[in-house]
C-alpha cells in the first residue's frame, strides 16, 4: 500500500493510475531519490496527519534547503494549504474517507479472523484413532445423532471430543428454537397490498424480531456444517464461539 505522489490517495499495489487524479503510477525503480523521498513524505503526511519543514528535517534527515523544495512540491500538487503564519499547514490529502472505510473493513476482518481462529489440539490426538472415526465423528453435528457417538464410542478421544462439542452444540440449538417461538408470539398488524391495492391486514412477527433471529439460525447452520468439515479433515478444533459453551463435558 502506498500514495499517489500527485494527489496523496491511498493506492494499491496493482494500480497503474491514481483512481483520484488520474495520474500515472511510476515504477519505484525509476523514480529519482528526491522522488522517492516525496512519496515517503506523502505517506508520513497521510498516516500523521502533520507536517512543516522542521519535521521533514527531523523525521526524514534531509537539509532545510531540500525540505523546503518538498514542502514547495507538496503545496503544488495540493497535498498540503499554503503558509499560515505561526498555524500548522492544512493537511488537503482527500482520503480521510477512504481511510476509515478502510480501517473498517480491516477491524472486521481482523474480528471475523479472531472468530474463527479458535484453538486446534489435534496435534494431541492419535492419527489413528482420528483416521478410524472420522465418519461416526461426523454425526456429531447432526442434531440428536450426536448421543450415538457420545455413548457408543466412549473409548475414541477424538469421537469424545466432537460429540461433545455437537452435543454442546444441539443444547443452543434447542435454546435457539424455544426463545424464537416464544419471540414469534408477538405479532404487529401489517397491510396487504396486492396490485398495488390493499386487501387487508395480517399479523406478523416484526422484522426487528424476526432478522436477527433468522442469522442467529444461519449462524448455528454454520456451525454445525464447519463442525463436519473440521471431522473431515481430521481435526479436534473450537467451533467459532460454541466451542467455549461447555454445557456437556
Amino acid at each position: 500500500m502506498f500514495y499517489c505522489s500527485n494527489c496523496g490517495t491511498k493506492l494499491k499495489d496493482e494500480y497503474k493510475f491514481c483512481p483520484k487524479c488520474g495520474k500515472s503510477i511510476e515504477n519505484n525503480s525509476e523514480k529519482t531519490d528526491f522522488d522517492v523521498l516525496y512519496d515517503d513524505v506523502v505517506s508520513y503526511i497521510a498516516k500523521e496527519k502533520k507536517i512543516s519543514i522542521s519535521l521533514i528535517q527531523k523525521e526524514f534527515g534531509v537539509s532545510y534547503t531540500k525540505a523546503i523544495k518538498i514542502m514547495e512540491k507538496l503545496e503544488e500538487n495540493g497535498v498540503v494549504g499554503p503558509k499560515n503564519g505561526t498555524k500548522p499547514r492544512e493537511i488537503l490529502i482527500n482520503n480521510k474517507k477512504e481511510d476509515k472505510e478502510e480501517d473498517i473493513a480491516d477491524k472486521i476482518k481482523a474480528n471475523v479472523e479472531d472468530i474463527i481462529n479458535t484453538e486446534d489440539t489435534t496435534s494431541s490426538y492419535d492419527k489413528k484413532d482420528i483416521n478410524d472415526n472420522i465418519l461416526l465423528a461426523c454425526l456429531s453435528y447432526l442434531g440428536l445423532l450426536a448421543f450415538i457417538p457420545y455413548f457408543i464410542k466412549t473409548d475414541s478421544k477424538f469421537v469424545k471430543y466432537h460429540a461433545t462439542q455437537g452435543i454442546n452444540l444441539l443444547i443452543v440449538w434447542g435454546i435457539y428454537t424455544l426463545v424464537d417461538n416464544i419471540l414469534g408470539l408477538i405479532k404487529v398488524k401489517t397491510v396487504v397490498v396486492d396490485f398495488g391495492t390493499m386487501v387487508g391486514t395480517k399479523l406478523v412477527t416484526p422484522i426487528w424480531i424476526s432478522l436477527p433471529m433468522g442469522i442467529v439460525g444461519i449462524l448455528l447452520l454454520v456451525a454445525s456444517i464447519l463442525g463436519i468439515v473440521y471431522v473431515c479433515q481430521g481435526k479436534a478444533k473450537e467451533l467459532p464461539i460454541i466451542g467455549k459453551i461447555k454445557i456437556i463435558k
